[in-house]
């Protein structure tokens, strides 16, 4: 099993991002996954226009902000893929963890209803806000899986680890009475916080 170093970097201002990174131990390889700024406010620098978006499975910008995934290799010298994950409205990642094959899972929030899903536990946004869970393979060049995690009230998701075995764990908070549960009683309801 790979052990994985984690770093973030807090902020609350929608004119700049939040940046979530993970190294993978073992193979040195780094992760990294960005809530946006609505994208006229992100500027990239003259002399090297779209060098942000490389090998991409979604190279648009496809709402008010996106989250995007990068990949950089060994010595942060070369992006090795780097694509933005979102649908039409306001999509943002929280967390992300890579496995022992390279696989990075990706969570976060969204208010998108066409959020892109791909054999999906839930594949309609339920809420004001839900959760999503995403897993890219390792080369970045396919979605291995992509769901909602929500229910009639609003979700956001702020871990998320893997195991050997490639599954998910992922945490947050819900407001939604009708959440998705396994072998629990019924939800009290309450807050996001």
């Amino acid at each position: 099993m790979d052990t994985i170093a984690a770093h973030s970097e807090a902020c609350c201002s929608l004119t700049s991002a939040t940046k979530r990174t993970a190294r993978s131990m073992t193979s040195g390889e780094y992760f990294s996954v960005f809530f946006m700024a609505p994208f006229s406010q992100v500027r990239e620098p003259p002399q090297n226009p779209g060098r942000f978006i490389v090998n991409a499975l979604d190279a648009t910008l496809g709402g008010e902000y996106d989250a995007f995934v990068t990949k950089l290799n060994p010595s942060g010298t070369q992006m090795l893929y780097s694509t933005f994950l979102g649908g039409n409205n306001r999509d943002y990642g929280e967390a992300i963890a890579v496995d022992g094959a390279g696989n990075a899972y990706v969570t976060g929030g969204t208010t998108s209803t066409d959020f892109p899903t791909v054999n999906a536990l839930d594949a309609t946004l339920g809420g004001r806000l839900d959760a999503y869970v995403t897993k890219f393979n390792s080369s970045g060049t396919q979605m291995m899986y992509s769901t909602f995690l929500g229910g009639n009230g609003g979700e956001d998701c702020c871990g998320i680890a893997a195991d050997g075995a490639g599954n998910a764990y992922v945490t947050g908070a819900t407001s939604s009475t009708d959440f998705h549960t396994v072998n629990r009683p019924g939800f009290r309801g309450g807050p996001v916080v």
